[in-house]
């Protein structure tokens, strides 16, 4: 499944989404599914008094059996590990961060950066993969990993409904 999401912005400057779901056939290309966005994008815009501005889309990809079938006790998404790329044209580093950093990457308060999970997901970040590549928002490839660190990310809103006071 893939949604198409087509952000308007009004007179007074607000923008919001309109999203469409739709089934995708196995025998699609990319540029196939941005070609119909496109064409969806067309007969929106007359139905619509807003700005249509840069759309995008969302694939849905059903998660593989053989990832873990729990979260690991403990675990949290406000704790992440925020990985720093140099990327191909620009000195400026690009971010990657992961929640729920697993505790296994952690040694004496810092990142291990000799863990060989990590060291898999850098390799698969920076290698090519039948044409697709790991890039920056900005389109610039990641090259290698500079730095690593641990950080959190606020959550409050969806942790304060989860948790539970006991009085």
């Amino acid at each position: 499944m893939v949604r198409f999401t087509w952000p308007i912005q009004d007179s007074l400057g607000i923008t919001t989404t309109s999203d469409l779901f739709v089934e995708v056939p196995d025998t699609f290309t990319l540029a196939s599914v941005f070609s119909q966005m496109r064409d969806y994008g067309a007969v929106l815009d007359p139905i619509t008094g807003g700005l249509i501005k840069d759309g995008y889309y969302t694939v849905q990809v059903t998660r593989s059996t053989a990832y873990k079938s729990a979260p690991v006790a403990g675990s949290e998404v406000e704790k992440t590990f925020l990985a720093n790329f140099s990327q191909t044209g620009s000195t400026y580093k690009y971010g990657v961060d992961v929640p729920a950093i697993a505790s296994a990457l952690i040694v004496d308060g810092r990142i291990d950066l000799a863990n060989t999970d990590l060291g898999a997901w850098v390799a698969w970040l920076t290698a090519a993969h039948s044409g697709l590549q790991a890039v920056s928002k900005f389109a610039l490839t990641l090259i290698a990993l500079v730095d690593a660190l641990i950080s959190f990310r606020k959550h409050r809103k969806a942790e304060s409904r989860r948790s539970i006071v006991i009085p």
